[in-house]
């Protein structure tokens, strides 16, 4: 198939030469080839070149009809080739500059009447631009800009009267006058910084594709183009279906890992809808298995670009694990009995049946003033407090409140939001913390999470302790419950053989509390545990569960810290009088960390986020209830339906990997990307090494998302809201006094994470955290978006690279479609302009440097980022050049890029190629996916069979997996 086609002006004054009849004639190691996109190739393999080899390829042609002896004649024709002589030399960037050694030549007769040295810079585009020059870039990327074209004129305009007849024979030879392996005047050489080490002689290595089509013979002085006019028109007429709420609602089952509780336990999720299903302002009821409606909050929260409901978020509570079904009331629900909230003289009371919180004692240290349970325990409050080991001495903050307001209220909860800030005992500053406190309709459980932000002069400040420290009334002779422990320690701890403190417990599930005790339960890596009394190792295993249990006759509370052994060093501390909901907890009898225990840290303008939940109870709470009140708060259940989730088209997700189809796909690719996220480890609360998360590197967060969604595995969920808690906490710069611009951006990524300058294009995902906040609710995530958003805003829409136009590009138009905001959309249309002066439309590719300035053409994955782009585009306008670009783009990779069947080079460099090639043992990688994702969406917009073979192909046979 070919989407280009000869200019319609058809006369008899051109002639028209068709590559169908033109025949190679090569010596080795010359290779010769026709493309798809009609157009004849010359390949020389990246080896040293000879004196005198050559590739050609010939043709006996006619002149036009209309011409006669001593007429003019002339050939038009196209030329191109993947090779630049450039002597440019950039820090990380090799050079291999061969001047005056590699010609292409047009022939006639086998006389030569055009030629032109490879080392030619075609595709550089307008290296002395104004910007360049101010940007102080010289040639370095030759970036253009608006208006100015990416590229030179790829046609070529040759007189050759002299050599006229009726009757002609054509030659286009790509010739090796002098070798590689001669060095001449103007070759340089300088060495790709990344090479092997047995990447010996390649210094003479030069590999070279040639292009020549569109040839015509012409009695006219004018070139003979072609266009590229790819679009299916009909396509964008179509329209597909308006989809329409089934009569019964939409099924939903609860997600959850475990049991509910026996009193049931909040909801908050994300339902997403299909494009044109749903108006604004629908209503809308939410139904369980017996038909009954359910006390809930529904609201939107994104629209698609026609203005109907995208996204609706769903707060109810649920009494058990079941069916439910989210369908259009037909009338307005009446308003439910659920949380009050009194605002009296700058405070603010929260109550329920059984619960009542005073929150608002700005400039003081308590976030809660008083928790009291109906019937059971009453508390003084809460308070947070974290300690820093500065050198040579330790420091104390403790909360100071500034600010209380309500975030949300509804029928069945309330959202209490508190601002303030860590302050030590001298009036310095940490840095400041926002909590959010949700109390729900007839439930005894207050749900929480802070984050503080270290805004002080420490670059690296040292943790000691960070907690939530809950005051208790004096309640002696409880018991405590931390879960399921072997009673005993281990004998050749080291902290054991130095201080002999160990003992033993009867029943590790019920510690008894006396006036002046303590009881703790400290995970301190990842697969150790200890419960002590007081100093006293008593208890041990692997992973504590996250929850401590007090109990006692006037009532008791129950407390879960989320991802407590996967996010250690954590602890429960317990004292009659207080219970401490502990992040690096400080060793018992030390005023510092213990030396063979992690260390822990938080990087200046870095933030951490403690989430945690309490169940106020009678003083009887059965464990059972309380290992299930745990499962909720560690993973938190859900309305979920995996198909529609996937049909609903929000968040572009594939096939379930329930698939036939995906079966081979499925059982070998699943593990490996498995590999690099839930199968990771986890390596504690942020250590030195943590490199886990990749600072969100290529969106790691969205494509867990894509996981779970595709394998309904919920260990992907988990992963999916630990990944965008860590990002949005620990990658983003919250706080840089040096670089204010830097606030809001990401991090580079790398080994000490939290101290580099800010990753540009790839490192800015939009898409994780506006999901996590569509799948969950939490506005954090909303707000981390929108900052992001607005440094992409910033990313230099020109810079020459298929990436740095690709990724933007797909971000901001998720960010416009998500906000309407119209300075994304000029964004957009920005990015789209930059790629059409890049893309050189007869051969398809971004032309872009990949490791060197002298081997250039696409790079297959980066293209692939600047499809995904496009595509979002395209999705978003139904812009027909937007199309034809993804056209152009596809036919590109497709000629220049496929190695053989599903196998596609990595790079135009052949060095990088050469050495993928042998740590790789072949190349096949996922990249090829990113062009099966392109081919795939040409097939679903045009309905071309020959781009569903292709996007087949991309993905990996059995054969590619056994390599």
């Amino acid at each position: 198939m070919s989407a280009f086609i000869a200019d319609s002006s058809r006369n008899n004054r051109i002639a028209y030469c068709s590559v169908a009849l033109w025949k190679a004639k090569v010596n080795s190691p010359y290779i010769s080839k026709k493309d798809t996109r009609e157009l004849l190739s010359l390949h020389h393999p990246w080896k040293p070149s000879e004196s005198g080899k050559y590739g050609q390829w010939e043709c006996k042609v006619k002149s036009p009809s209309d011409w006669r002896p001593g007429m003019p004649l002339f050939v038009s024709f196209y030329q191109s080739d993947n090779y630049c002589g450039t002597s440019e030399k950039c820090l990380g960037i090799a050079t291999q500059g061969f001047i005056g050694h590699r010609f292409k030549q047009l022939l006639v007769n086998g006389e030569v009447v055009w030629e032109q040295d490879v080392a030619d810079d075609e595709l550089a585009g307008d290296e002395k631009s104004v910007r360049a020059r101010k940007l102080g870039m010289q040639q370095c990327g030759y970036p253009c800009q608006s208006g100015i074209a990416g590229y030179h004129d790829p046609y070529r305009l040759v007189d050759i009267t002299k050599y006229a007849a009726s009757s002609m024979a054509l030659s286009f030879r790509l010739i090796d006058r002098v070798g590689s392996r001669t060095k001449l005047k103007g070759d340089v050489y300088q060495p790709y910084p990344w090479n092997p080490g047995d990447a010996k002689g390649i210094e003479t290595n030069f590999q070279t594709s040639a292009y020549f089509g569109d040839i015509a013979l012409s009695v006219d002085r004018k070139v003979v183009r072609v266009s590229a006019d790819t679009t299916d028109k009909e396509a964008l007429k179509r329209e597909m279906p308006k989809p329409r709420i089934p009569k019964n609602g939409i099924e939903l089952d609860m997600l959850s890992t475990d049991d509910l509780p026996a009193l049931g336990y909040p909801v908050r999720c994300g339902i997403p809808f299909p494009e044109g299903m749903l108006k604004k302002r629908s209503l809308f009821s939410l139904k369980d298995r017996s038909g009954k409606i359910v006390p809930s909050a529904l609201r939107e929260i994104s629209h698609w670009p026609d203005g109907t409901i995208r996204w609706v978020m769903c707060e109810f509570v649920a009494v058990r694990k079941q069916r439910y079904r989210l369908g259009i009331a037909a009338r307005k629900l009446p308003i439910f009995d659920g949380v009050k909230v009194k605002r009296l003289q700058g405070r603010i009371e929260v109550s329920n049946k059984v619960l009542k919180l005073k929150f608002g004692a700005v400039g003081q240290k308590w976030v809660i003033e008083k928790i009291t349970r109906s019937g059971g325990i009453e508390c003084k409050g809460m308070y947070f407090t974290m300690k820093l080991n500065n050198v040579g001495s330790r420091e104390e903050f403790l909360s100071v409140v500034r600010k209380v307001e309500i975030e949300e209220e509804n029928a069945v909860c309330a959202t209490i939001c508190i601002e303030g800030e860590m302050q030590s005992a001298s009036r310095r500053r940490l840095g400041p913390f926002q909590a959010h406190f949700e109390v729900w309709k007839d439930l005894p459980y207050l749900i929480g999470r802070w984050r503080v932000i270290n805004e002080s002069d420490q670059a690296m400040a040292m943790l000691l302790d960070w907690s939530a420290r809950l005051t208790l009334p004096d309640l002696d002779n409880a018991t405590v419950d931390f879960g399921d422990f072997e009673s005993g320690f281990d004998p050749e701890d080291a902290g054991v053989k130095a201080m002999k403190h160990t003992g033993y417990l009867e029943d590790p599930r019920c510690i008894t509390l006396h006036h002046g005790m303590e009881a703790s339960c400290r995970q301190d890596r990842e697969d150790h545990v200890q419960v002590l009394c007081n100093s006293t190792w008593a208890a041990k295993g692997k992973q504590a569960p996250g929850f401590a249990n007090v109990s006692h006759p006037s009532g008791g509370v129950l407390a879960s810290m989320r991802w407590f052994a996967e996010e250690f060093p954590k602890g429960f501390i317990v004292r009659p009088d207080m219970l401490s909901l502990a992040t690096l907890p400080e060793s018992p009898g030390s005023i510092g960390w213990r030396h063979d225990r992690p260390q822990a840290r938080i990087g200046r303008g870095e933030g951490k986020t403690q989430a945690f939940a309490l169940w106020l109870h009678s003083g009887k709470l059965s464990a059972r209830d309380s290992q299930r009140f745990n499962a909720c708060v560690q993973d938190p259940p859900r309305l979920f339906r995996q198909k529609w989730f996937l049909d609903s088209g929000v968040l572009g997700a594939g096939s379930a990997r329930t698939n036939k189809a995906l079966a081979l796909w499925h059982k070998h690719a699943t593990p490996q990307i498995e590999f690099t996220g839930i199968g990771a480890p986890r390596l504690g609360h942020r250590e030195y090494w943590d490199t886990v998360w990749m600072n969100n590197y290529r969106d790691r967060i969205h494509q867990s998302l894509m996981q779970f969604l595709e394998t309904g595995d919920p260990r992907w969920l988990r992963y999916f809201q630990a990944a965008a808690t860590h990002n949005r906490d620990v990658d983003i710069i919250h706080f840089c006094p040096e670089h204010p611009d830097w606030v809001g951006s990401c991090h580079a990524y790398g080994e000490d994470h939290t101290s580099s300058e800010p990753m540009g294009n790839i490192g800015l995902n939009v898409d994780g955290l506006l999901e996590h906040y569509l799948m969950t609710g939490e506005r954090e995530s909303l707000e981390a978006a929108r900052g992001l958003a607005e440094h992409v805003l910033q990313c230099d829409s020109w810079a020459r690279s298929a990436r740095a136009v690709g990724w933007p590009l797909a971000q901001v138009v998720r960010w416009y479609s998500h906000s309407g905001d119209a300075r994304f959309l000029k964004k957009a249309k920005e990015l789209v302009e930059a790629a059409t002066t890049y893309i050189e439309p007869r051969r398809g590719i971004f032309n872009e440097a990949h490791g060197t300035f002298s081997y250039r053409g696409a790079v297959p994955f980066m293209t692939g980022y600047l499809a995904f782009g496009l595509i979002r585009y395209h999705q978003l306008t139904r812009d027909a050049h937007v199309l034809r670009l993804l056209h152009l783009l596809a036919e590109g990779l497709y000629a220049e890029s496929r190695r053989s069947h599903g196998i596609f080079d990595y790079s135009p460099f052949p060095q990088i190629n050469d050495l993928w090639v042998k740590t790789s043992k072949a190349c096949w990688n996922a990249k090829s996916t990113l062009m099966g994702g392109l081919f795939g969406y040409l097939h679903f917009v045009s309905g071309e069979k020959v781009y569903a073979q292709r996007a087949i192909e991309c993905y990996p046979t059995q054969k590619n997996f056994d390599q």
